[in-house]
């Protein structure tokens, strides 16, 4: 065996050994002797908006078939419009599917109101093409915000 091919199975075989011991042989570096780091400076996050929460809320309900919950989000002037919140999900399921089996939502421009907010939402449905919903939702006396009607457009945005 030439001397070239002996150097280069100990430098082959012994370097990672080597590299490793002068590794475990430097000090170690400790907390204290680190100069001191300037405080995070944490970015501003958005509080969670209100009014995507209640709309997701209620579309959570109807998605669960949680006709209680999804009838308690929305005002007396709505419950004018339905006795209960079974007839309300029986409506949905009736005649606006996209609400009643939408798969995801996309929330759209929002728009402030005297009373509330406008929030324009665009639905799909596993199955169909996507719908935008308009809801309106108007705070109560009581300072809780509830939906207080919503529209349903088809794709060519005319009124279903």
């Amino acid at each position: 065996m030439s001397f070239y091919k002996i150097s280069r199975y100990v430098a082959g075989f012994c370097l990672p050994f080597f590299c490793a011991g002068l590794i475990l042989a430097v000090p170690g570096v400790r907390a204290e002797d680190m100069p001191p780091q300037p405080e995070p400076v944490m970015a501003s996050i958005p509080a969670a908006n209100p009014v995507h929460e209640l709309i997701r809320q209620q579309l959570a309900a109807i998605k669960a078939r949680d006709a209680d919950l999804a009838w308690s989000l929305t005002t007396v002037k709505f419950h004018e419009k339905f006795e209960t919140g079974k007839e309300f999900l029986t409506h949905l399921r009736l005649k606006l599917r996209p609400v009643y089996n939408h798969d995801e939502i996309e929330f759209l421009d929002q728009s402030e109101t005297e009373n509330g907010y406008i929030q324009r939402v665009e639905i799909d449905e596993h199955n169909g093409e996507p719908v935008t919903v308009i809801y309106r939702l108007e705070k109560q006396e009581s300072g809780e915000m509830l939906i207080d009607s919503f529209a349903v457009l088809d794709f060519e945005a005319k009124p279903i």
